[in-house]
Parts: structure tokens; C-alpha cells; sequence
């Protein structure tokens, strides 16, 4: 099937991916609510350590001599310190 120059409209739930000169429609991932993530923690808090932006979360920490705390990303599951980020 050939394509003709101009716009299409890409189903809703729907994203495209383009492999030199194929063009490829996939469904997005659905997002399952029901897993706890790190990002709805009050503990998962905003940390820069000067060149990217991270996450530390202040409930866990790691090494005996120097404290630190662990770094997740926002899409990290919940560990068992997880309570519920008041909005």
C-alpha cells in the first residue's frame, strides 16, 4: 500500500513508529492503576545531584558509614515503606 502525500488522523489509544521508510501503527500500553508507584509516595522526593534531575526516596537508605538514600524513577513500584502522597 502506498501512501499519498498529506495528514491522517491516528486512532485514539493509537501511536505510530517510523522504521526508515515504514510507517507502523501500535496500540499504547495501558497503564494498570492498580500497581502502587513510587511517584504517589510521600517519601519519593525531587533530588539534582548537578547534572540530572532524580528521585530519592527518604524512607529507604543504603551504607552503614555514610547514610544515603536510595534513587528510583517515578515509575518504580512501591516498596513496604510506601504511604499515600496527600494532595
Amino acid at each position: 500500500m502506498e501512501l499519498k502525500i498529506g495528514e491522517y488522523i491516528i486512532p485514539d489509544g493509537c501511536t505510530i513508529k517510523r522504521v526508515g521508510n515504514v510507517v507502523k501503527v501500535y496500540a499504547k500500553k495501558q497503564v494498570d492503576t492498580s500497581i502502587l508507584r513510587c511517584r504517589d509516595c510521600k517519601y519519593c522526593v525531587p533530588h539534582s545531584n548537578g547534572w540530572i534531575a532524580t528521585y530519592n526516596c527518604m524512607a529507604r537508605t543504603w551504607g552503614k558509614k555514610y547514610p544515603r538514600n536510595y534513587t528510583v524513577t517515578k515509575s518504580t513500584k512501591a516498596c513496604d515503606k510506601f504511604e499515600k502522597k496527600e494532595k
